[in-house]
């Protein structure tokens, strides 16, 4: 049987799985960070004890994003889209690692 923190990381975790991210030119690291700020008060209250490693989990690093890109104003449009489909790329895989994430602690909680 499921405990209500269980059913509360639960519906995070589909939440998480369902988002698509934008089409080009829109930013594809705002619905990921959305979902963060959403699932951090339930992962800070139900989870305390693997809180600290998911504010570090969620940590956005790496290379510059499309948007600092475009603020240099001297890129074609093929080097906008190609740095946006690294962009992409790059988030989708930092989304299956949140769900990674969270199905390790779905496990950890059964057994």
């Amino acid at each position: 049987m499921s405990s209500p923190e269980e059913k509360r990381l639960s519906g995070l975790r589909a939440e998480l799985d369902q988002i698509a991210l934008p089409a080009y030119p829109d930013e594809p690291l705002v619905p990921v960070k959305n979902w963060i700020a959403r699932a951090t008060p339930t992962i800070q209250q139900d989870w305390s004890q693997f809180f600290a490693q998911f504010q570090k989990f969620t940590t956005v690093s790496g290379g510059p994003t499309f948007l600092e890109i475009a603020k240099g104003g001297n890129l074609s449009e093929q080097e906008l889209r190609s740095a946006w489909e690294k962009d992409k790329k790059k988030i989708e895989q930092f989304r299956k690692e949140i769900l990674s994430f969270l199905d390790g602690l779905l496990f950890t909680k059964r057994y």
